[in-house]
Formats: structure tokens, C-alpha cells, sequence
């Protein structure tokens, strides 16, 4: 084991890794409803970024190719987009089914 990330209270439910990251960063989505971005390369797995703004478990991470943007999933029938160079959520939107 390289790094043990610390900051979940539930089982992690997907990982993404940021490309051409300088500091190795991962996306962590949780049932928890938390969403965190760790600096992997610090050992200790500092998070850089959370993710709290769904009121259920987080189903799914994906990342764009240009690094920067990222998307989760959630139970709560709601997707929200993320710029990690902002540092802010872009939007939330409502799943229809």
C-alpha cells in the first residue's frame, strides 16, 4: 500500500483518477453522500476538494480528458458538475425518469 485515504464513513462506491494531475490527484465518491478529490502524492491523502451537495449515496465519478471538470452521481436522482480549478460546483440537475 502506497497511501491510505482517510475521510469516508461508508463504503466507497467509485474512483477516478484526474489526468495529467501534477499531484496525482483521485476522485473518491462514497455512500456517505461525499465526494472528495485527494492529493495522492501527499501520503497522508490530503483532500483538496469535497463534494457535498447530494442527500444520498454517490453512485458514479467520471473526469474530463482536460483534467479540470468532473461529474458525480447520485441516488438522490441528481448529477452535479464540478470545476477543481475553481473550486466550485458548476451546476446540479435533476434526473427524470
Amino acid at each position: 500500500m502506497i497511501s491510505n485515504l482517510n475521510g469516508h464513513k461508508k463504503k466507497i462506491n467509485d474512483i477516478a483518477f484526474f489526468p495529467n494531475s501534477t499531484d496525482n490527484a483521485i476522485l473518491v465518491c462514497s455512500e456517505d453522500g461525499k465526494g472528495s478529490v485527494f492529493d495522492s502524492k501527499a501520503m497522508k491523502g490530503k483532500i483538496v476538494y469535497k463534494v457535498d451537495c447530494h442527500s444520498d449515496s454517490l453512485t458514479g465519478c467520471d473526469i474530463h480528458p482536460m483534467g479540470n471538470l468532473f461529474a458525480v452521481s447520485s441516488l438522490d436522482s441528481q448529477f452535479s458538475f464540478h470545476d477543481l480549478n475553481a473550486e466550485k460546483k458548476i451546476r446540479n440537475s435533476t434526473i427524470k425518469r
